[in-house]
């Protein structure tokens, strides 16, 4: 199904078709999305949503196959996305369609820092511009989604910044070059509640501020209902590489068309939890677990020479401030036990897992405290130690492709 919006559309998508082999992901899409206008597209994993965004912004792997029309309308002017050459592609994307991924962290640079790679966003689509002036529009993006301190973030490297710091990173870079549409691919998946909404708010602002430069349009990839109700004006609903059905958001919420849009809007998940065994043995305990980072810049080679005058060690001779993000936590976990660790980003809870797990690495951070595995005293346990106990003490990471 598709809305109707005549030559007025921005993005006119005619018989869509994506093929991998004999496997048909996306399956005649017909879809027109207005200027300014907010669009969610929702659907279970694996529905096509995300091929069908990438495939507005030219970006579909090239094993695809691609069938169908991606018309792009802008001062009256009409292209199809899909027959673009490559250098086309690239004048387009940033400028008039930019595209905010799920995982920033495999999505930015880590070798760049965060400002640097905002000025090259800014440079790509304005050559003339003083590095000056890129480097005063990209602190000035920093600021306005949000950023504290836009100043120092601008040299902080990806890795650096919280989850929601590097998000609103991802979405300065996205809107550097002022586009026409934005794609937000589940964009707040990754973070806490608190924060989701504070970034769907965000857009809503900076929606707001592109109405000076002609608007511009956002495109919601997500499968948070809750989400699409408090932002978007109409929902399109993927299930099979299918668009079921496109209509206003409360229409789709008080009376969706399809059964399969009415199971996904009425369902909500059960509570089923084992109760715990009372003699179920601590597998894992945390008393006083502080961690603290060395704070980006301070390294002060007269501080640390005034310290290696007084107790002769050369690791001295580098001094540097730390900034404690983790500060005496305690804990206990026991046998058949769920522990569940909730804060907003930036909170320290990852870090704390790293800790607990002894895999902060090189990353220069102060462990101090008492953590216990096992019955065994982790901190003070060697590698080779360390690596015999791994197969009991396992994590699963956050993005599986970081």
């Amino acid at each position: 199904m598709s809305h109707s919006l005549g030559a007025s559309a921005l993005i006119s998508i005619q018989n869509l078709s994506v093929k991998f082999g004999r496997k048909t992901v996306v399956q005649d899409l017909n879809l027109q999305i207005a200027p300014g206008e907010r669009l969610a597209i929702v659907g279970e994993s694996g529905s096509g949503k995300t091929l069908t965004g990438l495939a507005m912004i030219g970006l579909l792997p090239e094993l695809a196959q691609v069938s169908g029309s991606i018309d792009l309308t802008i001062d009256g002017q009409t292209k199809d996305i899909l027959g673009m050459s490559p250098a086309q592609l690239q004048g387009m994307r940033g400028k008039d369609i930019a595209m905010i991924f799920q995982e920033p962290m495999t999505a930015l640079n880590p070798l760049y820092t965060i400002g640097n790679q905002i000025v090259e966003a800014v440079q790509a689509h304005h050559p003339l511009m003083s590095a000056g002036a890129c480097r005063e529009k990209a602190v000035a993006l920093l600021d306005r989604t949000g950023i504290p301190k836009p100043e120092e973030r601008f040299a902080y490297y990806p890795h650096q910044l919280s989850g929601g710091q590097r998000q609103r990173a991802m979405i300065a870079m996205a809107l550097a070059c002022q586009p026409k549409l934005l794609i937000a691919d589940e964009p707040t998946t990754a973070l806490d509640p608190s924060l989701r909404l504070q970034i769907l708010d965000l857009l809503k602002d900076l929606q707001e501020d592109a109405k000076a430069h002609g608007g511009m349009a956002v495109v919601l990839i997500t499968h948070d209902l809750n989400m699409v109700r408090h932002f978007s004006d109409r929902v399109g609903v993927m299930h099979q590489g299918k668009l079921l059905e496109c209509n206003p958001t409360e229409q789709v919420f008080q009376n969706p068309e399809h059964p399969y849009t009415h199971s996904l809007v009425h369902s909500e998940p059960v509570r089923q939890v084992a109760p715990l065994a009372p003699i179920a043995p601590v597998l894992l305990k945390a008393q006083g677990v502080s961690v603290a980072f060395p704070k980006a810049g301070t390294g002060s080679f007269a501080k640390g020479l005034k310290k290696f005058l007084r107790g002769f060690h050369f690791s001295d001779l580098w001094q540097r401030d730390y900034d404690e993000v983790v500060k005496r936590v305690d804990l206990d976990l026991r046998q058949g036990e769920t522990l569940g660790l909730i804060g907003e980003s930036g909170s320290g809870k990852s870090t704390l897992a790293m800790a607990l797990l002894g895999l902060l690495g090189q990353t220069g951070a102060k462990t101090s405290g008492e953590i216990e595995v096992l019955g065994h005293d982790w901190l003070k346990l060697s590698a080779k130690e360390r690596s015999a106990l791994r197969a009991s003490f396992q994590v699963i990471f956050q993005d599986p492709f970081g």
